[in-house]
């Protein structure tokens, strides 16, 4: 179950951060506000149940990088960011991370 838990963290984080700071407009835009508000609580909520059974270690980095990740790859191909092929490895090289993370939580 705790890995469930990241999973829904992690599309959280992806959501407040990805899609939710681009509509908020600084706070101007009340509504998007306070959805990336909420959703970024959600994403410490379930971060924080998932940290009863997975090290700390483990469980925050792997939401940050997939949060990172996630809203570069949302920048790159909704929002027409400019995605170099040294950003794609970046973001290519944050997920290796994130899978290095959790086959080392496996083996211990």
């Amino acid at each position: 179950m705790a890995w469930t838990y990241l999973l829904i963290a992690c599309l959280c984080e992806i959501a407040w951060s990805g899609i939710g700071l681009k509509f908020a407009g600084g706070g101007r835009s009340i509504v998007p506000a306070v959805l990336t508000f909420v959703g970024n609580n959600f994403a410490l909520f379930f971060v924080m149940m998932a940290t009863k059974n997975l090290p700390i270690s483990v469980a925050y980095p792997i939401m940050v990088g997939t949060g990172i990740a996630g809203t570069a790859a949302i920048g790159i191909v909704f929002f027409d960011e400019p995605g170099s092929a040294l950003k794609i490895l970046c973001i290519v090289l944050i997920f290796a991370g994130v899978i290095g993370l959790k086959i080392l939580e496996k083996s211990a």
